[in-house]
């Protein structure tokens, strides 16, 4: 069973996975977080940056990732551009993680992948 401990403010600071809740049990997973909310470090990722002005809650970087988002006045959304994950290119993670859902899958969701893949075409072409 997992259990959970919170700093003063209800923030999650560590998970750990025992059959009786313990205030000193070992944390298998442990999270640190600035004042502002967001998150500063995840054990299993490393640290986490927020150095992009328009998207001040959204993650730049965590551990060798790295993230950005729609920089368009008219896009509140803030939806991933581009995404580097461990050296690799957006597009070479894009190509992976397709791959993976296919290989899961099957062909069932390609209408999906092929709109997914346009999106990220038109995104290469006006952001890149």
């Amino acid at each position: 069973m997992t259990e959970w401990r919170y700093d003063a403010l209800e923030r999650l600071t560590c998970a750990y996975f025992s059959d009786t809740e313990s205030a000193t049990a070992p944390c298998d997973l442990r999270y640190e977080g600035k004042p502002n909310g967001n998150l500063s470090f995840k054990s299993d990722v490393g640290a986490l940056s927020y150095d992009d002005p328009l998207h001040p809650h959204a993650v730049t970087s965590a551990g060798t990732d790295s993230f950005s988002y729609d920089r368009e006045p008219d896009d509140a959304l803030g939806r991933v551009t581009a995404r580097t994950e461990a050296g690799m290119s957006f597009r070479d993670v894009l190509a992976r993680d397709i791959r993976d859902v296919r290989q899961i899958v099957g062909p069932k969701y390609d209408k999906g992948l092929r709109d997914l893949l346009q999106v990220y075409r038109q995104n290469s072409r006006t952001h890149g």
